[in-house]
């Protein structure tokens, strides 16, 4: 049983490290760029401001990565799980994004974060 669950162990932290390691920070910078610069604000020296038009503003993409609570885990959920209805206004559209365009704006994002 114990080799079982160090398999098991070393098997995750294997497959979690590859996962990291396809995220593309520059190809996200891309895909943000085409599919979520129309609301928001993705990179401060972006060309055209976003066309967004609603009652509140959507946050630009520095506050999301600088926020305590934004974990690579967070933008997974939250991109994968909510905002699947545009009926409510003010909502953000789901963007559709397959699991490598999650990855890699996911990277991009955090790789906004402060440095310390």
């Amino acid at each position: 049983m114990r080799r079982f669950l160090v398999g098991a162990a070393f098997f995750a932290l294997c497959t979690a490290t590859v996962v990291a390691q396809e995220a593309d920070t520059a190809t996200g910078r891309i895909l943000a760029l085409k599919i979520c610069a129309a609301c928001h604000v993705v990179m401060p020296a972006q060309e055209s401001p976003p066309s967004f038009k609603g009652p509140l503003q959507p946050p630009s993409f520095q506050d999301i990565a600088d926020k305590p609570t934004t974990t690579a885990q967070s933008l997974q959920v939250f991109l994968s799980s909510t905002h699947s209805s545009i009926k409510l206004s003010g909502t953000m559209p789901n963007p559709e994004l397959n699991a490598r365009e999650t990855r890699d704006i996911i990277s991009f994002i955090l790789s906004l974060r402060a440095r310390p």
